[in-house]
């Protein structure tokens, strides 16, 4: 009996429990468990991109997070306004300010540069400062879309991004390039992309036929260059 009674007592709480306030409860304690984690993370010292992968797995979970990049305004999704805002405040910071001469001078010959009065290092430093800056955003826009976080996801793109810069017209050996011809090669590159989905090829020919327009890219900048 009095088995029975307990048996009683544990059970019909939670049969008796409102649908609604139990997925509160489970939102609270996975808001608490992070919170422990993260917290026994940095009392543990363990590598950052770890804590960050922690951290990045609980921000995805509300459904705000969805909305960061697959909202639309005036019919364009906010990823696509981030991608235009972003394009023409580096072309305005490459081609108008004193810094985007700096990046380009650096680029092109950093001896002669140094000896022209630029800081070199501090170009050199703030320009993968913004560059890790739009990886971080790119990320978690992709995040955003897919409403999934991995350390490993996204490690192709890095030689698609690479190949759409370089067919832009962008010189592997630095100094030369435009925002707006890295627009169009990263578009033509896309347009590649999406044909092969289309066509539904396996993704290893994607891979091989972008790496044979890198080659005719890089191929054709360092034959341009002895031609000068």
């Amino acid at each position: 009996m009095e088995a029975e009674i307990q048996t009683d007592i544990v059970v019909r709480p939670v049969r008796d429990v409102d649908a609604v306030a139990l997925g509160r409860v489970h939102a609270t304690c996975l808001h608490e468990t992070y919170d422990h984690l993260i917290s026994k993370a940095a009392l543990e010292k363990v590598s950052p991109r770890r804590l960050a992968e922690l951290w990045t797995h609980w921000a995805a979970q509300g459904p705000e997070f969805k909305i960061f990049a697959a909202s639309k305004i005036a019919g364009i999704t906010t990823a696509a306004w981030m991608m235009i805002v972003i394009a023409i405040a580096t072309a305005i910071l490459l081609g108008r300010t004193t810094f985007g001469r700096y990046v380009y001078a650096t680029g092109g010959n950093a001896e002669a540069a140094r000896l022209g009065g630029v800081r070199i290092n501090t170009v050199r430093i703030a320009t993968f400062a913004l560059s890790g800056m739009a990886a971080a955003l790119a990320g978690t826009i992709d995040a955003s879309r897919v409403l999934s976080i991995q350390a490993s996801a996204g490690g192709f793109l890095t030689f698609t991004a690479l190949t759409g810069i370089v067919v832009g017209g962008t010189s592997i050996l630095g100094g030369e390039g435009s925002v707006g011809r890295t627009v169009v090669g990263c578009l033509f590159v896309a347009l590649v992309a999406n044909g092969f989905n289309l066509l539904g090829m396996n993704p290893t020919y994607q891979q091989v036929t972008l790496g044979i327009i890198l080659l005719l890219a890089v191929g054709t900048d360092a034959w341009s260059r002895r031609q000068a």
